[in-house]
């Protein structure tokens, strides 16, 4: 209520304090408990608490803490935007050098590291042709449906899909335990928080400092989908097929006079096999670059991200990925380039051109963004003998 009271009487507001803050409880909008206020609309909540912190920069510090992987995304990013004092901007830089010299020393470590995403994955070795490979996925899944009692074939590649998940070999690359790899999502938590403040104080920085600081991103970025890849480079695809071949036997899902060729089953669990081997393998990679698109999404931007330096082809590959998603239209000769850069990589093509039809579907309204996106996923997926798929009419 004093707080109400000095606004009002600064602004020149008619009001009365508690009949004032009681319209926001009567509305749901405000919640008190044992003395203490909560907002309780999360966006209100956050706008408040950002502007609150902006006056005493000391209490930031404290509160958006970078040793803690809960960091509050949504007020950190109106912080930015907001506040002038940016000390948090040292802090958090340097916590992206630990996170980086932790995974420097961890990589060094490994026996065989998986290098510029050159991950080499069932899905696209059994067949290039991903087109022919879910209508061969569909057909096993109709089959598998008529002879079971499960409902359709969107249920049938649902259940084998849980049960790769549940393998005891999909559990010897699960990496989501934050208690066994704190470090490691210590380090997504600073990469998201790093990608939030460039992008939100992207005016307020100087240029040598946003470059510096894109540089450490797209370095930490890489280091992370380079140890992720080499966890998942540890999956055995042919135990995997009989752990979950196993558990169809042991559990009868298919009766034993059921028109289902074990050939034709062993060839649609090792279909279901590849692709969740695929999907689990790009997510970290698709993950970064999401990240750094959305977040950091500002054409203020762009020239410090062509500034900045990489040192590997993956580090190239996100600069550029993330360049792109920015201004579709201009960078036209980007995906060239890339494509130059990236010779027969299968695994990044597949990668462009799932995150670029994605982010075309959902983030980019313009027509010309869109065309110039399908555009670019063509030229990317030439070299496999592969198209998108996507009109560039639309």
């Amino acid at each position: 209520e004093e707080y109400v009271r000095v606004f009002a009487s600064e602004i020149g507001f008619d009001i009365t304090p508690k009949s004032f803050i009681g319209l926001y409880e009567d509305a749901g909008v405000l919640n008190f408990d044992n003395g203490h206020a909560d907002i309780t609309i999360p966006v209100m909540r956050s706008y408040m608490l950002a502007k609150g912190l902006r006056k005493y920069p000391d209490i930031a510090v404290k509160y958006f803490d970078f040793s803690n992987i809960n960091v509050d995304f949504n007020t950190l990013d109106l912080y930015c935007e907001f506040a002038d004092d940016l000390t948090i901007f040292g802090i958090l830089e340097k916590s992206l050098d630990h996170s980086i010299g932790y995974f420097e020393k961890k990589i060094s470590e490994y026996d065989e590291v998986v290098h510029d995403g050159a991950a080499e994955l069932h899905w696209y070795e059994k067949n290039i042709d991903l087109k022919r490979s879910m209508e061969k996925l569909t057909k096993h899944a109709e089959k598998l449906a008529s002879t079971t009692n499960l409902v359709d074939e969107k249920q049938a590649r649902l259940d084998l899909q849980n049960r790769v998940s549940k393998s005891k070999q999909a559990q010897t690359v699960d990496y989501s335990d934050k208690e066994k790899y704190v470090h490691e999502h210590l380090a997504v938590s600073r990469f998201t928080s790093a990608s939030l403040l460039v992008g939100a104080a992207a005016e307020k920085i100087s240029e040598p400092k946003k470059i510096s600081v894109i540089e450490k991103l797209i370095k930490l970025g890489d280091l992370i989908v380079t140890d992720i890849l080499t966890i998942c480079s540890q999956f055995d695809f042919d135990q995997a097929v009989d752990e979950v071949l196993q558990s169809i036997i042991e559990q009868n899902l298919i009766p034993t006079d059921a028109e289902f060729e074990s050939e034709d089953l062993r060839d649609f669990v090792e279909l279901i096999v590849s692709e969740w081997e695929y999907r689990k393998a790009t997510f970290p990679l698709l993950f970064i670059i999401s990240v750094l698109s959305e977040s950091g999404r500002t054409n203020v931007l762009l020239s410090s991200i062509k500034k900045a330096g990489t040192k590997t082809k993956l580090q190239k590959f996100i600069r550029e990925t993330w360049a792109f998603d920015m201004s579709p239209e201009t960078e036209t000769e980007t995906p060239r380039s890339l494509s130059k850069m990236m010779t027969r990589d299968v695994f990044l093509r597949l990668a462009f051109a799932t995150f670029g039809i994605n982010r075309s579907y959902w983030y980019h309204g313009k027509k010309r963004s869109k065309q110039a996106i399908a555009s670019a996923v063509d030229v990317i997926l030439k070299p496999l003998a592969l198209k998108s798929g996507v009109s560039q009419k639309d």
